[in-house]
């Protein structure tokens, strides 16, 4: 089974940053994209460098300090998790890690009414294995948008995208990864019955931390983000 996924964004503007927040909201960026970092490295099977942005993250990630009180909580656990995920030794843990970063960013995001709003993008098609593995980043990419934003569409899409089949057991590289991709398609449908950040965070580190184990294991590696 093929499928074409894109995700519709009709979400209002954000409102206008007040001066109080502005400094912060741009220092968010830098934020953005140590997350970003991290979790490609991970996904690379580079847990030096994960652990760098992961440690990065958790001394200079806006502190509780830093934001009104009401948001203070989310700060709080960005940088607990960022300085969890730079002290562990396994991708599972950082994987898990990162997906608790995720979703407190999702609800800082929407508890203040402000956060990214991500493109439309459209599931890459083909059934041999290169596109396959493209179209697992595609949805993880997309359950992270989902997480971050947050956004159901989003995570929805990217959950959607394991109801194909895995890759057939007469593919070269079924032996080594065949087994991983099984119980990821698995693991990843079963997000579309999850609907609690705090469970969707905890089953996105799983995926995560199945997508790095799978890397190391059989030497591969993940496309780049999209």
């Amino acid at each position: 089974m093929s499928l074409l996924l894109a995700c519709p964004r009709a979400q209002p503007p954000a409102p206008p940053l007040g001066p109080d927040l502005f400094p912060t909201a741009l220092h968010m960026l830098y934020v953005s994209d140590a997350m970003d970092l991290a979790r490609s490295a991970i996904l690379s099977g580079d847990r030096a460098e994960a652990r760098r942005q992961l440690s990065w993250l958790a001394n200079n990630a806006p502190s509780a300090e830093d934001l009104p009180p009401s948001l203070a909580p989310f700060a709080a656990i960005v940088r607990d998790q960022a300085a969890r995920g730079a002290a562990a030794r396994e991708p599972v843990e950082i994987a898990a890690a990162l997906g608790e970063m995720a979703t407190a960013c999702g609800g800082c995001h929407a508890a203040s009414g402000l956060g990214p709003i991500f493109a439309v993008e459209l599931l890459p098609p083909g059934m041999s294995p290169e596109p396959h593995m493209e179209r697992h980043r595609w949805a993880i990419d997309s359950m992270w948008e989902g997480l971050v934003s947050p956004d159901d569409e989003l995570w929805r899409a990217g959950a959607m995208a394991f109801l194909e089949e895995p890759l057939p057991d007469t593919e070269p590289m079924f032996e080594a990864s065949g087994a991983w991709t099984n119980a990821l398609h698995a693991l990843g449908t079963y997000g579309l019955e999850l609907d609690d950040p705090d469970t969707r965070a905890a089953l996105y580190g799983q995926l995560l931390g199945m997508c790095a184990s799978c890397h190391e294991a059989s030497g591969g590696g993940p496309m780049p983000p999209r």
